[in-house]
């Protein structure tokens, strides 16, 4: 079977020649298809460029990177872009939701820019929200909605295309520990319903735990890859 994500030999550094601060140092990671991964360590760890990475939202500095099998090293960037928009939903510490669109309509984003109609998509996203625990809520917008239901309506938009690949990078951040826990207790409910690959980037230790595979990210390099069942 393909792996879903796979880093080979991946470094990444950051500033200009001469002064540059590597943040990767040469990982070497596989995730096969249908995981639930948590991606933990100490700020500044590399975490979350690492996350990017596997979402195609930047290029490393050496190796390369594989998105269902597929090599990213040799791809232009529309080329990566469409790989992205295919294959990963990608959840932001901050949800980034459009104000002026409802939250029917920025979960609908995906599907509209993909082409399909307004009706068919309006449709799919109640359907989603409803499951999300937000069929109340459709029609509002998000300074309407309190945090937790933000970050619901920044799932829905990241799932509602069925990506084979679901990223999230501090998703629970702003969060407090009661949405926290019911936002990753979705993401497990999702993951046990759809086998969806998903990897999550968090510093929340109790959370981490609620992945099926640890893996422990400090001072660039993988210090701790394990089960937690």
């Amino acid at each position: 079977m393909t792996a879903a994500l796979e880093a080979r030999g991946v470094a990444k550094s950051f500033g200009k020649e001469g002064a540059t601060v590597e943040v990767l140092r040469g990982i070497d990671l596989v995730i096969e298809a249908g995981e639930f991964v948590a991606i933990t360590g100490p700020s500044g760890s590399g975490k979350s460029t690492l996350l990017y990475l596997f979402g195609a939202l930047d290029r490393p500095t050496r190796g390369d990177i594989l998105i269902q099998g597929r090599s990213t090293a040799s791809l232009g960037d529309r080329e990566l872009a469409l790989l992205r928009n295919k294959e990963i939903g990608f959840v932001f510490q901050f949800h980034f939701l459009l104000p002026e669109l409802t939250a029917w309509e920025n979960a609908a984003v995906p599907l509209l820019i993909a082409g399909m109609p307004l009706k068919k998509a309006k449709v799919l996203a109640f359907e989603l929200l409803e499951k999300l625990g937000l069929g109340h809520r459709v029609e509002h917008y998000p300074k309407q909605l309190s945090g937790g239901e933000q970050q619901r309506v920044a799932i829905a938009r990241a799932l509602i295309h069925k990506p084979a690949i679901l990223l999230g990078d501090e998703l629970t951040g702003n969060l407090d520990s009661k949405n926290s826990r019911e936002i990753y207790e979705l993401l497990r409910a999702n993951h046990r319903e759809t086998g969806q690959t998903t990897v999550i980037v968090t510093h929340n230790p109790e959370l981490a735990m609620l992945a099926d595979r640890k893996i422990v990210i400090v001072d660039g390099s993988v210090q701790k890859d394990e089960k937690t069942d």
